[in-house]
C-alpha cells in the first residue's frame, strides 16, 4: 500500500482523484490518469480479493479501506488501513503468481479509482521514475512489517490493543473535551481483527481499559482519555525505569 500526499478529503466521495503516482514524468503521469476509471463504493464493498488474480491497481481518492489476510485456521487479520492517497495491490504487479495478497473491501464509503495492469506495468518499464516510486514503497513496506513483527514478539493482546488504540488515536482521532475520538467506524470484530485476537477478549480489554480510566466508551466510540497512559500499556519497556 503505497503512501502519498491526498487531496482534501471529502466526506461525500466526490473530491477530485489524486494522481495515481505524483512526481512522475507528464507523459507517463498523462499516460496513467487517461487510463484510469473511478467510482464511488460503499462501506463493504470489496475492490479485489485475497487470492485472485492482480487485474490492476487501486487508488483511494476519499473514504478508507482495509486490508484483509487470512489466517490457516480461517481468522480474519487486519493488516492495515489504507487512507486517502493510498495505492492498493501494487506488491501483486510484481508478485511471482500475480494474485493480490490480501482482501481489499471499504470501511468507509468514497471514491476509488483502477488502472489496469498492463497499463500500469508498461507505465514502469517505460520510465525509471515510475519504477523507482514502485521500489521505494514496496522497500517501506517491507521495513514497516520488520517493525511490526519486532513489536509483535513478546505482546499480549493488552499489550497490542493498547498499541491499536494509541494508533488510531494519533492517524484518525479528533479533539473531544479531554480525551481523542477516533473517527474510525470500526465494529468490535474489525477492531479485533487489527489487533490479532477474538472480538470477545478485546470487548474485555477495553472495558479494562474503561475502567482504568484509559477510554471512555460509547456504543462503537472510543474516546481514548489518557494517550500517554496507553502508551505505557502499549510499550512497557520504553517506559521501564533500568
Amino acid at each position: 500500500m503505497g503512501r502519498f500526499k491526498p487531496p482534501p478529503e471529502d466526506p461525500t466521495g466526490s473530491s477530485d482523484c489524486p494522481p495515481v503516482l505524483p512526481g512522475l514524468r507528464a507523459e507517463s503521469l498523462a499516460r496513467l490518469e487517461d487510463a484510469k476509471t473511478s467510482h464511488r463504493y460503499e462501506r463493504g464493498q470489496v475492490l479485489h480479493y485475497e487470492g485472485n488474480p492482480c487485474t490492476g491497481v487501486h487508488v483511494i481518492a476519499s473514504g478508507r479501506a482495509k486490508l484483509v489476510r487470512t489466517t490457516a485456521a480461517g481468522r480474519h487479520c487486519i493488516l492495515r488501513i489504507a487512507n486517502p492517497g493510498d495505492v492498493l495491490g501494487l506488491d501483486a504487479l510484481l508478485a511471482a503468481d500475480r494474485c493480490y495478497s490480501a482482501t481489499a473491501a471499504m470501511l468507509e464509503a468514497g471514491v476509488v479509482s483502477f488502472v489496469e495492469r498492463d497499463v500500469f506495468m508498461n507505465v514502469i518499464r517505460s520510465d525509471p521514475s515510475a519504477a523507482e516510486a514502485v521500489f521505494g514503497i514496496l522497500c517501506e513496506w517491507t521495513r514497516r512489517s520488520d517493525e511490526e513483527r519486532l513489536e509483535l514478539i513478546g505482546s499480549g493482546v493488552r499489550e497490542r490493543t493498547a498499541r491499536v488504540l494509541v494508533q488510531l488515536a494519533r492517524d484518525h482521532g479528533v479533539a473531544a473535551g479531554s480525551g481523542v475520538l477516533i473517527r474510525m467506524k470500526l465494529s468490535r470484530e474489525e477492531l479485533a481483527e487489527m489487533i490479532g485476537s477474538a472480538a470477545e477478549t478485546v470487548t474485555r480489554q477495553l472495558a479494562e481499559f474503561r475502567e482504568s480510566n484509559l477510554v471512555k466508551l460509547d456504543g462503537r466510540k472510543i474516546v481514548v482519555i489518557d494517550v500517554e497512559g496507553l502508551s505505557r500499556v502499549g510499550h512497557p519497556q520504553e517506559f521501564s525505569v533500568s
